[in-house]
């Protein structure tokens, strides 16, 4: 997930006020003249349609691939957060969506577990959000994992299987 954690920071430190959840980032198009990864990072499942179970595939056996699919996850939920918050270019002391997001990404790495799955991260940035903001955006947030994959009923393993549910209370 080490991948996909700092492929996503980097857009989120990119991020200027001018984009929006249309916004389509290729990782390491300066260097390269493409992008790296399997697919460009965009909300829109037609450009980037990777589910969880999509690492079962040959093609993910390996960090870099597993973590586009999970940068994917935490882009989509930086979008939603942006954009019930707006942007705050503030990255210090600011109070916009991507404040927020980094705030609860940040310590729900502090929660999880030693050698977490995608599901134990999920969980952590979830509890952070109800640690920090009185869980003002878990079913957000729930709906956001679960529109990749990554709902309530997901399972982990040698192989993992999608769960596109949310909790009942959302």
């Amino acid at each position: 997930m080490g991948e996909g954690w700092g492929d996503c920071y980097s857009l989120a430190f990119r991020w200027r006020a001018s984009y929006d959840n249309s916004t389509v980032f290729g990782m390491g198009v300066y260097a390269a003249g493409e992008g790296i990864r399997l697919y460009d990072y965009a909300q829109n499942m037609t450009i980037n349609p990777q589910t969880y179970s999509y690492i079962n595939g040959p093609q993910y056996s390996g960090v870099h691939a597993k973590g586009c699919y999970w940068c994917t996850v935490l882009y989509d939920a930086y979008l939603m957060l942006v954009d019930k918050y707006g942007f705050d270019a503030d990255l210090y002391t600011g109070n916009g969506g991507n404040n927020r997001w980094l705030h609860i990404v940040t310590d729900g790495m502090k929660l999880q577990p030693c050698r977490p799955t995608m599901i134990d991260a999920r969980d952590a940035i979830i509890e952070s959000n109800e640690n920090n903001y009185g869980g003002a955006d878990v079913c957000d947030l729930w709906r956001v994992f679960a529109r990749r994959g990554l709902g309530v009923s997901a399972t982990s393993g040698m192989r993992v299987s999608d769960g596109f549910d949310i909790p009942t209370q959302c």
